[in-house]
């Protein structure tokens, strides 16, 4: 049962029998594939296809009622205008469905998947907030969201994991690799800066440590 003001997502592919009570009115929007967002696309394959969004408050709320603004005003949109509020809603939709802060294992599941998708992909030099949102079918402003309560922002964990892989692959290195061998090869494309960053977090120089640790087997290493 779908009580009134609130959105229901399905795969148009698949078949499915809606039984209607009573008189109501229904707003459709056809959305491609690739603007799903992906933890909703899992959840919706594993309920075959249906998935019944949270409860009519909050973002939810806020996109039911910008669904039905966007077609009570359709032919008054200009197809600029429209494209702009269409965008608007996927937005919300996103933040609504896949961070949803009454439900903290979808927002868990999200973060988890996009830290995991950082760390196979640092050696990637055009690995950034676009490009991770791309790959998860959120927006840039969904993932910062997904961020926000972890302390740090997504350029900063994608900077520190490189650090670490890189200190780690310096301790190891023996000599036989360069700094700015190791610094490329982890998404660094400027090796002055990633010297000075290096410095910072670490309050030794990538040169000084490479050339001290021939051979490591210290656990921060």
């Amino acid at each position: 049962m779908l009580p009134p003001n609130h959105l229901l997502i399905w795969d148009s592919e698949l078949g499915f029998d809606f039984d209607v009570e009573d008189a109501h009115r229904e707003v459709y929007l056809l959305v491609p594939r690739e603007r799903v967002p992906s933890v909703v696309a899992r959840t919706a394959a594993n309920l075959r296809g249906a998935v019944p969004a949270a409860p009519g408050s909050g973002l939810p709320a806020i996109a039911a009622e910008q669904l039905r603004a966007i077609s009570q005003e359709l032919d008054r949109l200009s197809d600029g205008a429209l494209a702009l509020a269409c965008q608007s809603f996927f937005d919300l939709l996103d933040a609504s469905l896949t961070v949803d802060t009454d439900r903290p294992s979808s927002k868990a599941s999200l973060l988890n998947s996009i830290r995991q998708y950082i760390e196979d992909n640092l050696d990637d030099p055009e690995l950034c907030a676009a490009s991770i949102a791309t790959a998860h079918r959120i927006s840039v402003r969904t993932l910062h969201i997904a961020f926000a309560g972890t302390g740090t922002t997504v350029g900063r964990w994608i900077r520190d994991r490189r650090l670490k892989v890189c200190y780690r692959e310096l301790c190891a290195a023996a000599g036989t690799k360069t700094v700015t061998d190791v610094a490329y090869r982890w998404g660094f494309n400027d090796a002055a800066h990633f010297s000075r960053t290096f410095k910072q977090a670490f309050g030794v120089s990538p040169r000084s440590l490479r050339v001290s640790s021939p051979v490591s087997t210290r656990d921060d290493c």
